[in-house]
């Protein structure tokens, strides 16, 4: 039942990770997040640091996975890398190599991650020429009379940006969802057949 469990998790935490795609494919009705103070940036904001979590939360998962496969007995709280090599004594089990590709390819998601929850630190470079010129067109009503922010920003402009933006932290969100998939399953096809056969292993006494 552990194993069912952890592989519902895991099935969720895919299908919500196709879900930030749908969510970053459009702005839904700017105008009311617009009047509770949530612009585009805010709104993309939001499911980019979604989108880290749950990258970072699946390395969690697999590593509780293992740990109950091989009925390791570590506690949940303390089930790190460290303690799943240290029990299986090193020995590099389809797994654990999974785990590791999985870690080395999300490294620099998982460190976001946890500078986003533990110091509410975020930054987005892909942002940084967007994020002035809208301030002020949403800030400052007659902006647009002053010749010198119109003919550096004008309001084309800003909008083409935003649009190339949407799309490529779209594509961003979507090329890593596919990577995550992809060592999921490959997980999950080492995983369940040698849960099969250490429960049959044990079933027979051997």
């Amino acid at each position: 039942m552990k194993i069912f469990n952890f592989y519902n998790r895991i099935k969720d935490l895919v299908s919500e990770l196709r879900q930030i795609e749908i969510f970053l494919r459009r702005f839904p009705d700017s105008k009311f997040y617009e009047k509770n103070e949530i612009d585009i940036l805010a709104y993309f904001k939001y499911h980019t640091e979604v989108f880290y979590h749950k990258i970072a939360t699946i390395l969690d998962i697999l590593k509780l996975m293992t740990n109950e496969i091989y009925a390791l007995g570590i506690p949940e709280k303390k089930c790190t890398w460290q303690e799943l090599t240290a029990r299986l004594n090193l020995k590099r089990t389809p797994e654990l190599l999974v785990i590791e590709n999985y870690y080395k390819s999300f490294e620099h998601i998982i460190t976001a991650r946890h500078l986003n929850t533990h110091q509410a630190f975020y930054y987005d470079d892909d942002t940084e020429d967007i994020r002035f010129p809208l301030f002020m067109y949403k800030n400052i009503p007659d902006i647009e009379n002053d010749y010198n922010f119109r003919r550096f920003h004008p309001k084309f402009l800003v909008k083409y940006r935003i649009k190339e933006f949407r799309k490529k932290r779209l594509e961003y969100v979507r090329s890593g969802n596919d990577v995550a998939e992809e060592y999921i399953n490959q997980f999950i096809n080492f995983a369940l057949p040698n849960f099969q056969r250490r429960r049959k292993s044990k079933s027979n006494g051997s």
